[in-house]
């Protein structure tokens, strides 16, 4: 693998572990995933899983490792992460991890690091698909300035 920096396969366990990864764009990030919170009532939720459905949930969701295996709680990861940049991406209307998890990650991160929330955005996916070029945009400065 030439460019591991680029690669969308690395967590934050995986950047804690290892110092060759330069930079990292962690979008709608738990801190724990224990507290993930799942407000199946708000504005946006229905339409969300009506997608995920649709597309046969391709794509959907993030497992950097088995399953089968327990993972650290993100929150305890992070402080690990040296010489990494980090910019954590927000939608502040996602229904599934409130945007107090990237900012509770974001406060114990001990690197170079950046915060975006983003005003009417949603989860993951969906804050990519309705805010395209923001999001872009946001990503692609942010490489542009870490990755030097």
């Amino acid at each position: 693998m030439k460019n591991r920096a680029l690669s969308p396969i690395f967590g934050i366990d995986d950047a804690a572990a290892r110092n060759d990864i330069k930079s990292m764009v962690l979008i709608s990030c738990p801190s724990r995933f224990s507290a993930i919170d799942y407000h199946f009532w708000e504005s946006g939720m229905w339409a969300d899983l009506k997608d995920n459905i649709d597309c046969k949930w391709e794509g959907k969701g993030a497992r950097t490792g088995s399953i089968l295996l327990s993972k650290d709680p993100p929150i305890d990861s992070i402080g690990n992460i040296k010489d990494t940049a980090l910019l954590f991406i927000h939608g502040d209307r996602d229904w599934v991890v409130k945007p107090r998890h990237s900012k509770a990650l974001y406060d114990k991160a001990g690197t170079y690091k950046n915060i975006e929330i983003i005003k009417g955005g949603f989860h993951a996916e969906r804050l990519i698909e309705f805010h395209y070029a923001r999001m872009r945009s946001l990503i692609l400065d942010w490489f542009s300035k870490t990755l030097r």
